[in-house]
């Protein structure tokens, strides 16, 4: 097996290897790998049946790969950052954002000629949730902003979707441990998803100072954001 010169810190071959066939994420950013039997580079996360061990070879960044001959999967697409929308589900994450007060239903994403397992699967490995729990997030996202602006609860929750006025304070109580309108001080934090070439980050900031910088699938993420919402 040929191997990219390593840095003083780079993990070992084995160790490399490993990571490949347990398609470990926390390896994202750390290394590609280029599978000689077919030419290409692959994240550490590819889905794509494990090459043999000496058919691998392993370089620490994309551009490396590349440089020397390897074509870039089109499975685990290694030159888009990590967590980026893939071209096939792109009009239906746009939509969403467009519109979050509609539901979207499986037979709703078969008339789009999409299979609604392999969205589930998608949200799931990026987002850890389902596609209806990323659907009621961004209701809720959308109400808490009419909030900001303005609105009453009521109009608010029912502009964004929600059934009911009930319906969308239970949803904001879960997810922040209170109703909505019960709390006026401290500041207004905006919360939004960031990708990289490490992974999908997770950052909230004032228009003075960021206040949360994490990694997306971190155990302790919702731990900060209790601590954050206190």
């Amino acid at each position: 097996m040929s191997i990219a010169a390593p840095t003083a810190a780079s993990p070992s071959t084995d160790e490399m290897y490993d990571a490949l066939v347990r398609r470990d994420a926390a390896y994202e950013g750390v290394f590609v790998a280029g599978i000689r039997t077919t030419g290409i580079c692959c994240r550490p996360t590819c889905p794509a049946r494990k090459p043999r061990r000496e058919n691998v070879e392993f370089f620490p960044s994309v551009r490396e790969a590349l440089l020397a001959g390897y074509r870039a999967c089109k499975r685990c697409h290694p030159l888009e950052p990590v967590g980026t929308v893939p071209a096939w589900l792109r009009e239906i994450v746009d939509a969403i954002d467009q519109d979050p007060a509609r539901r979207w239903r499986d037979q709703d994403l078969r008339d789009r000629g999409l299979d609604p397992a392999r969205v589930r699967r998608w949200f799931q490995r990026h987002h850890d949730m389902t596609f209806h729990a990323y659907q009621r997030s961004r209701r809720l996202g959308a109400a808490i902003g009419r909030l900001h602006q303005g609105d009453d609860i009521l109009k608010a929750g029912l502009d964004a979707g929600f059934e009911s006025a009930s319906g969308f304070r239970d949803a904001f109580a879960k997810l922040f441990g209170h109703p909505p309108g019960t709390r006026t001080n401290g500041p207004m934090l905006t919360v939004t998803r960031l990708t990289s070439p490490l992974g999908p980050f997770l950052a909230a900031a004032t228009d003075e100072a960021l206040y949360m910088l994490e990694f997306v699938d971190r155990r302790m993420l919702p731990t900060q954001i209790e601590r954050l919402c206190r």
